[in-house]
C-alpha cells in the first residue's frame, strides 16, 4: 500500500491535492470531492491543472475535506497565500511560516537551503568573505567582519548550509574555503521559492543601502538615481543593458591575482514611479 502524501513535503498546493487523489484511487472521485468542497467538478479540474486559482474562502473547506487539521491546515492555507496573496508582504510572512513549518516537521530539502542562500545578506557575504585576504572559518572571527552586531550562532548556522550546497568546501586539514564549483543555479530551485528568496534578499539590500549612505565615507561608496521618462520599448533595452552591465561588474571581480580584501555588494534599480500613460496596459 502507498504512502498517504505528506502537506508538509509540498511547496504547491495543487501538487498536494493531485498527490492526494492518485493515492485515494478514485475514493472520493474528483467530483465528490468537489461537491464536499461545495464547487463544481469544472472548478476543482481547473483548480488542479492551474487555469483558476484556490479562492481564500474555500481553503478551509477543501483542507478539512482532504484531512487536515491544526497545524497541517495552517500549512495548506500558507501555501495559498503565498501563492496568490495580493499583499507583497503577506505573501513573504506565509512563505515564512511554510519554511518553518518543513523544518520543524523535518521536511527541508535543497529549496529551503538555498532559499536561505539566496535570501538573506549573510550567505553571500560568507560566502564572498572566505575569498577574502586572511580567512579564517571561525564563527567569532566572520561575526567581527562586519559592522553591525552578527550573532555567532547565526553564523554557524550559515556555514552548515553553505557547506552542505557545496558553497565551502573543506580542505585537508578540516578548514571551510571557497570553491570555483558551480553549486546552486536557479533551475535547481523552484520558481516560486527563487523568486520569493530573490524579493526578499531585494529588501534586505535595499535596507541596508539605506543605512550605509550616512554610515560610509563616500570615498568608498557609490550612489546614483535617474528619474526618467521611458517607452515600454526603451524599459526593454535597459533591462537587457543593465544584466550586461552585472555579468561586466562580475567579471571585473573575478578577474585579480590576489585574494580579495573586502565585500561589497553591487546594486541599481531599476522600477516604475507611475502607471503606463497613454496607451494599452
Amino acid at each position: 500500500m502507498s504512502v498517504a502524501p505528506r502537506i508538509y513535503d509540498f511547496l504547491d498546493y495543487r501538487a498536494f491535492l493531485r498527490a492526494w487523489l492518485a493515492h485515494r484511487d478514485g475514493r472520493p472521485s474528483m467530483r465528490a470531492l468537489a461537491e464536499r468542497a461545495h464547487m463544481s467538478p469544472a472548478l476543482l479540474s481547473a483548480i488542479l491543472h492551474g487555469r483558476r486559482v484556490l479562492d481564500s474562502s474555500r481553503v478551509e473547506t477543501v483542507g478539512t475535506r482532504l484531512g487536515l487539521e491544526g497545524e497541517a491546515l495552517d500549512y495548506f492555507r500558507h501555501l495559498v497565500t503565498w501563492q496568490h496573496d495580493g499583499s507583497a508582504a503577506n505573501r513573504r510572512e506565509a512563505f515564512h511560516q511554510v519554511l518553518t513549518s518543513r523544518h520543524y516537521h523535518s521536511a527541508r530539502t535543497v529549496d529551503d537551503e538555498t532559499y536561505e542562500l539566496f535570501s538573506h545578506w549573510m550567505l553571500p557575504a560568507i560566502c564572498e568573505l572566505a575569498r577574502c585576504l586572511g580567512w579564517r572559518d571561525e564563527p567569532a572571527w566572520i561575526a567581527a567582519q562586519f559592522p553591525e552586531d552578527v550573532d555567532e550562532e547565526r553564523v554557524r548556522a550559515a556555514l552548515r548550509t553553505l557547506e552542505s550546497l557545496g558553497a565551502l568546501v573543506r580542505d585537508a586539514e578540516g578548514r571551510l574555503q571557497s570553491t570555483e564549483q558551480s553549486w546552486a543555479t536557479p533551475h535547481e530551485l523552484d520558481k516560486g521559492v527563487l523568486d520569493q528568496a530573490l524579493s526578499d534578499l531585494h529588501v534586505h539590500a535595499l535596507q541596508r543601502a539605506a543605512e550605509r549612505l550616512d554610515e560610509v565615507p563616500g570615498t568608498e561608496r557609490q550612489y546614483g538615481m535617474l528619474t526618467m521618462a521611458l517607452t515600454r520599448e526603451q524599459v526593454v533595452v535597459l533591462k537587457d543593458r543593465l544584466t550586461r552591465v552585472l555579468q561586466e561588474v562580475l567579471a571585473i571581480g573575478e578577474d585579480r591575482d590576489s585574494p580579495a580584501e573586502r565585500v561589497y555588494n553591487v546594486g541599481f534599480q531599476l522600477y516604475p514611479l507611475t502607471h503606463w500613460v497613454g496607451g494599452e496596459e
